[in-house]
């Protein structure tokens, strides 16, 4: 049977001709979620020997595990219960800014508690919190930040490579937070700041609009829309 030119695979096509990363405002973003989800990770990380390890100079192992598993809950709860509300902010660029600047603030002042003698786990826990609190801002607007980047017939090469971005940053970051565990809890929250400051970096350089269309509809209204 003949096959008829129209019906042929293109292999002209902007995506298939070359790489996604020509388009200079995506490549910024993606690395700045790469090297922002890396720092995430080893802050978690971190954070979590952190308080095991203050935790057993007074405490149990028990103790320590348990503690352990609370501070996680402390960075849950807020994520959990601002993630609807965070969806429905307004520009995206300008809210991974915001949040990339709160977690260098963050990991500075986690830092300088680790060199503290003998810290309470009191502040490091409120830490963690607003650590929750950035992330619930930081998560939507990074995943919704792609589809702005690119042309329309590129955006399901956006998301895979989003998807790329975050899976090399879930499986290094923590490495990388351990690695520098071993060195100190504050050589590694400095090691975070460091991969804050590039993400940060990036967004600074991308040169695109980030803000969303108007949609009809008070705000509670789409986060009922976007529940259902």
């Amino acid at each position: 049977m003949d096959i008829q030119p129209d019906k042929l695979p293109r292999t002209d096509s902007p995506v298939a001709s070359s790489s996604m990363f020509k388009y200079r405002a995506f490549a910024l973003f993606w690395a700045a979620r790469l090297f922002s989800t890396l720092a995430v990770q080893a802050e978690s990380v971190t954070i979590g020997w952190q308080v095991y390890t203050v935790a057993r100079h007074s405490r149990t192992v028990e103790q320590g595990a348990f503690l352990v598993g609370m501070v996680g809950l402390v960075q849950f709860v807020p994520l959990f219960l601002l993630t609807f509300i965070a969806g429905a902010t307004a520009d995206r660029r300008a809210i991974m800014l915001a949040c990339t600047a709160v977690e260098i603030v963050c990991v500075l002042v986690l830092a300088a508690l680790s060199l503290h003698p003998s810290p309470s786990l009191i502040p490091i826990f409120a830490i963690a919190a607003v650590f929750g609190a950035s992330r619930a801002f930081l998560s939507p607007a990074s995943a919704a930040i792609a589809p702005m980047l690119v042309p329309p017939h590129a955006i399901r090469d956006a998301i895979s490579r989003n998807s790329l971005a975050d899976q090399a940053g879930f499986v290094i970051g923590p490495w990388i937070g351990g690695v520098l565990c071993a060195a100190s809890p504050a050589v590694a929250y400095c090691g975070s700041a460091v991969l804050y400051a590039v993400a940060a970096s990036a967004l600074l350089l991308m040169r695109a609009n980030t803000r969303p269309e108007r949609q009809p509809g008070s705000r509670m209204e789409q986060i009922r829309e976007g529940i259902a």
